[in-house]
């Protein structure tokens, strides 16, 4: 956008307001709930092109970037634009829970993160019925120069209401973590973790080795997160 001339118009469309706005590749994409649209210079003045008519974003924070390419939540599933072209749906696999098992009321909600020590994209949702989100959605992307589509998952345990991923002081590790409806941070993902959301102190958080034998030797079983 040009210097002083920081603002352009979205129509309205069928949906109401913006609902995501993001700086890729060097231009600006404002997204509403059923369309996506790009900032471009033209004469000097910043408009907008219209990229897709009915493929939108229900969350901001669903927004994120990985391999060079912008991932997001539309109300059909996880979305993604290289740059070129127009945005695709990629999560067809997932169509039924997007369309008959995802709570659309909280979709604003949606939160996602990238876990680069798998090279995946964690989302976290919530269903229907439930009062807070806790369902988690995975998207491996490290496959795809060999020609792969993405390999999806999804997850209940632990129970999250939102994840994201921090870098170090130095800005190279990227860590995942996530947030519990309790208020708790937790890292994700650890190797040294016995259990995911269970400390080194075994007064607070309790034992992750139990007693499975009686008699007078003792077997203690490792519980492994």
């Amino acid at each position: 956008v040009p210097r002083g001339r920081n603002i352009f118009q979205v129509p309205s469309g069928a949906s109401e307001g913006l609902t995501g706005m993001v700086d890729f590749n060097g231009r600006v994409l404002a997204f509403k709930r059923d369309s996506v649209y790009r900032a471009v210079l033209r004469d000097g003045a910043a408009v907008y092109d219209k990229l897709t008519p009915d493929m939108g974003c229900v969350s901001h924070a669903s927004i994120l970037t990985l391999q060079n390419r912008l991932y997001w939540v539309g109300e059909q599933g996880l979305c993604v634009y290289t740059g070129g072209g127009i945005p695709e749906w990629i999560s067809a696999r997932l169509e039924t829970f997007f369309n008959d098992g995802l709570d659309q009321q909280a979709a604003e909600r949606i939160s996602a993160a990238v876990n680069r020590r798998r090279n995946q994209i964690v989302l976290a949702l919530q269903e229907l019925n439930e009062l807070y989100q806790s369902h988690r959605v995975t998207a491996e992307v490290a496959r795809l120069e060999a020609g792969q589509a993405h390999r999806f998952g999804r997850h209940d345990d632990p129970g999250l209401v939102c994840v994201a991923s921090l870098r170090d002081r130095g800005g190279q590790t990227s860590r995942l973590i996530g947030g519990t409806d309790d208020g708790f941070a937790v890292w994700m993902d650890r190797a040294d973790a016995a259990l995911v959301m269970l400390g080194r102190t075994a007064a607070i958080w309790g034992d992750s080795a139990l007693t499975a034998d009686a008699g007078s030797t003792t077997t203690r079983i490792a519980l492994q997160g």
